[in-house]
Order: structure tokens, then C-alpha cells, then sequence
């Protein structure tokens, strides 16, 4: 083949009338035993016990039962709607309520010849409290951090879309990130 780099696969020897000697599996060959292998781990997986979270019986059942207390600021306002698309909003059976305090920190990064910044870290950190609603117990607790970067080379307004946008994957990042902590905290034995 004209893209291979070895040299057996770009003259392969002809047999018979013409006839290139092939060296590659058949494609249905391939996909047939990696269909065999999925299975083989599937059945591994279900003998050892294994239970996704995200199944039934999986992991804790947040869904509807997490109260999530006001972040104020726009950033807050986004991580809440990650949080309520992700747990559900609190229901008459919410037992829990989910506290989150939210930093971001904007870094610059680079340089240019001019001196004018033109790239910016966003590092964010979230420390997140699950408590019962009742009794004020803390259930489980943790902190959370991520970063994402925008650049500052174009217009004003480019930048600043570029900002806003970051702080936006930022957030929901950080969310998601407090939702996995949250669950697999939960689900510890």
C-alpha cells in the first residue's frame, strides 16, 4: 500500500496470475474476535461482581433527593444548572443538601514580543459539602479542581467571548467533577 511504511506490504510477492499476497486479517475476522474479547471481559466483570454506578442498585440514588443551596455569581448560576441537569431537582424526597464554594483564578501565561498577554490560565476549585437536611450531619465532602486556558490574540471581542466561554467549560467541568466525587464517596464501602 502506497501509505505503509513497510516495505513487504508495498511489494507484496505475486502468486498465480497476478495475484498479491495479502498479510492483513479480513476486516469481519477482526471485528469477530474483538466482539469475543468484549464478551470474555463483560462475563469477568459480572463474575467478579461489578456493578456500574450508573445502573440500578448501582450506587447511591441521588436523583430528585439533593437540595443544591445558591452559588451567587453567573458562574454559580451555570454549576447549578450542571448540577440539577445531573442530580435532578430536589423533590418532596430530598433529604440532602449539597453546599458548593466556588474559586477561579485567572492566570496569565504567555507573552508577547510587545509585552501583551495573549494566553490566560483559568485554574478553578471547588470545595462541595453533602449534609442531611434533618439532622445538619455531613454525609460526605470533598474538593475539586480543573483548569481550562483562552487565548487574547484577536479583537476585544473575540477575547472576551473567549473568556466567557472558558469560564463556562470551567464551571461545568467542576460540576460534573463534584457529581463522580460525590457518588463514588457515597458508594465506598
Amino acid at each position: 500500500m502506497w501509505w505503509s511504511s513497510h516495505a513487504a506490504d508495498r511489494a507484496a510477492p505475486a502468486r498465480g496470475r497476478g495475484e498479491a499476497v495479502s498479510k492483513r486479517r479480513p476486516a469481519i475476522g477482526g471485528a469477530v474476535a474483538r466482539a469475543w474479547k468484549g464478551l470474555a471481559l463483560a462475563a469477568a466483570l459480572a463474575a467478579c461482581g461489578f456493578t456500574p454506578l450508573d445502573a440500578p442498585g448501582g450506587g447511591p440514588d441521588l436523583v430528585g433527593r439533593v437540595a443544591i443551596l445558591p452559588i451567587d455569581s453567573l458562574d454559580g448560576f451555570i454549576m447549578t444548572g450542571r448540577l440539577e441537569a445531573s442530580l435532578g431537582r430536589a423533590g418532596p424526597l430530598a433529604d440532602r443538601q449539597l453546599s458548593v464554594a466556588l474559586a477561579i483564578e485567572n492566570q496569565a501565561m504567555a507573552l508577547t514580543t510587545q509585552n501583551e498577554i495573549d494566553r490566560f490560565n483559568l485554574l478553578g476549585r471547588a470545595d462541595w459539602r453533602l449534609t442531611e437536611l434533618g439532622t445538619g450531619t455531613v454525609l460526605a465532602a470533598g474538593t475539586v479542581r480543573d483548569f481550562t486556558a483562552y487565548s487574547a490574540t484577536g479583537s476585544t471581542i473575540a477575547t472576551l467571548s473567549a473568556e466567557r466561554d472558558a469560564y463556562r467549560r470551567l464551571v461545568l467541568a467542576l460540576a460534573d467533577a463534584i457529581v463522580t466525587d460525590m457518588t463514588l464517596t457515597l458508594a465506598a464501602p
